[in-house]
């Protein structure tokens, strides 16, 4: 709006009062401060450009892509209770987004997760190409699990119903939150897999063939046996295991 339009509407309004020309109204504005800087077409366009290229770098050029049930598994962890003894990891497969395993320890720790999660999910489904983080699945556990948990407990910390520095409590705290966290886990999971999702389908029905490259379970040892042969040295250096 110009100070012409301001003057016109204040004309209008106030009639028949005299003092409300342009002229007085740009005067009114100077004096106030209210002066609008005044940016060339040419300016706007290098500004806008330069905030374009700044802000590039945070954008990923080539979207998201899994080509098949097996082409990438994300794998994770979720620590919003590790004050509290919990600790999530969960696998779900790029393609058809279905949660292929999860569980839940006191503390993170590589060898129960190869051994409850990696193991399990290529036994079940097969052996993917890549792995990778999870994206955007952590906001559902929180939101159905992890956060009213953790609600309850700081409450019951709060009003001292709980002593977080005794060891005795902090272990019977996490051995029960963890069994609480498992059961709501394995519901959201089972829901996830059973939901279908706009312009997808069904992750249980999109993963039902598994991966295309399946492993026998005694080329994949039990976790024990693979941090051993993970520490003997340099003749299984070139074997990566996961843990």
């Amino acid at each position: 709006m110009s100070c012409g339009d301001v003057a016109a509407a204040l004309g209008s309004q106030f009639r028949p009062l005299r003092g409300f020309s342009g002229r007085s109204v740009r005067r009114w504005c100077a004096e106030q401060g209210l002066v609008r800087d005044f940016c060339p077409d040419s300016q706007l366009e290098v500004e806008i450009a330069d905030s374009i290229a700044e802000g590039a770098r945070n954008l990923n050029p080539i979207p998201y892509y899994a080509q098949y049930m097996g082409h990438k598994l994300h794998v994770d962890q979720n620590e919003k209770l590790v004050m509290f003894g919990v600790t999530h990891v969960m696998a779900i497969d790029g393609f058809s987004k279905k949660v292929v395993s999860h569980f839940t320890m006191p503390i993170k720790n590589n060898i129960l997760i190869y051994e409850e999660v990696y193991r399990p999910a290529v036994l079940s489904y097969g052996l993917w190409d890549q792995n990778h983080v999870i994206e955007r699945m952590w906001s559902e556990v929180n939101a159905r699990v992890n956060y009213p948990l953790k609600t309850a407990l700081v409450e019951m910390v709060d009003q001292e119903e709980v002593d977080m520095e005794d060891n005795t409590s902090k272990y019977c705290v996490s051995n029960l939150t963890c069994q609480l966290a498992r059961i709501g886990i394995t519901k959201v999971t089972e829901a996830w897999n059973a939901h279908r999702i706009p312009g997808k389908g069904i992750p249980n029905e999109l993963a039902k063939e598994g991966c295309p490259a399946k492993i026998p379970a005694d080329l994949l040892p039990v976790g024990s046996v693979a941090a051993d042969l993970y520490h003997q040295g340099p003749v299984f250096q070139r074997i990566h295991f996961w843990i």
